[in-house]
């Protein structure tokens, strides 16, 4: 699954790429039509489980090994998020082209 923002020309950015185990949050689904990020379902074999935060919250709680399976989770994440800035802010115009 891909998570696609649309800019206000209509130009879209592939946000990030959902691959099999994945997690992730914060896709609103509002029912006006100024929401300018959706998901893409590129597979025929998806499941979406879908919970209120409160719900996750309450999960966390009472699941530690959970809670920490999923703080290593989003460490990596940020990790890997910060190298990528890293690597933008550090490295000359024709090197990121080339970088990825």
């Amino acid at each position: 699954m891909k998570i696609v923002a649309v800019d206000e020309n209509g130009n879209e950015t592939i946000k990030d790429i959902i691959q099999k185990g994945d997690l992730f949050g914060e896709l609103t689904l509002e029912a006006d039509d100024q929401t300018n990020e959706y998901a893409n379902v590129l597979s025929d074999d998806v499941a979406i489980c879908s919970f209120l935060l409160s719900d996750f919250e309450n999960l966390l709680l009472q699941n530690p090994s959970l809670a920490l399976s999923y703080t290593k989770f989003v460490g990596l994440k940020m990790k890997r998020i910060k190298n990528s800035y890293a690597n933008l802010i550090s490295k000359d115009a024709k090197t990121n082209c080339f970088s990825f």
